[in-house]
């Protein structure tokens, strides 16, 4: 298969398919990426990482928040 039927093939699938398969590329998501992933706001996501539904990142040392993908994907999955 190549690179554009590689993408021909991924822009056909449905949006949340499309939407698992880049996440799977990348380890952690950034705030901006989980609020539109999930829809939801900021203060939403403050308020599922206080209560354990999202977890940070800990292995990141950037100035900004990361989130880790698979407590993202679990609450996509639900």
């Amino acid at each position: 298969m190549t690179k554009q039927e590689a993408i021909n093939y991924i822009t056909s699938l449905p949006e949340h398919v499309r939407i698992h398969v880049v996440i799977q590329e990348v380890e952690s998501l950034k705030a901006a990426e989980v609020m539109k992933l999930l829809d939801i706001s900021r203060p939403t996501l403050c308020h599922y990482v206080k209560r354990g539904l999202i977890t940070i990142d800990s292995n990141y040392t950037g100035k900004q928040y990361r989130y880790n993908k698979d407590s993202v994907l679990a609450l996509l999955n639900k």
